[in-house]
């Protein structure tokens, strides 16, 4: 029974670690009151966030239980490119948060 109630415990924990860092504010790119773009790519609206300095967070754009992950990444590039009317420098998907972020040379 006790090495139950200490392992208990360290579930208990970890799963207090773990949704606090979920929700960590101080993680990169991650700001509250961005402005936010629709744009159309292919039929698809993809969201665009401007953080400024030339940086963006791509999302949605398409199924991911439909359509390759690959196609959805390139749908969100020529959308932040749109936006910005300059050239992705380079970019990141984020798989947990199905975010691309990314980079523009202007």
């Amino acid at each position: 029974m006790r090495g139950l109630l200490t392992h208990g415990r360290v579930w208990l924990a970890l799963l207090l670690v773990l949704s606090c860092a979920a929700c960590d504010p101080a993680k990169p790119w991650h700001h509250g009151d961005l402005p936010r773009h629709a744009v159309e790519i292919d039929g698809q609206t993809v969201t665009v966030l401007d953080h400024g300095d030339g940086r963006f967070d791509a999302f949605g754009g398409g199924d991911f239980r439909v359509e390759a992950m690959r196609s959805i990444q390139q749908r969100q590039v020529r959308a932040i490119e749109k936006q910005a009317g300059c050239p992705v420098k380079w970019a990141a998907y984020i798989a947990g948060e199905q975010i691309l972020q990314a980079e523009v040379t202007c």
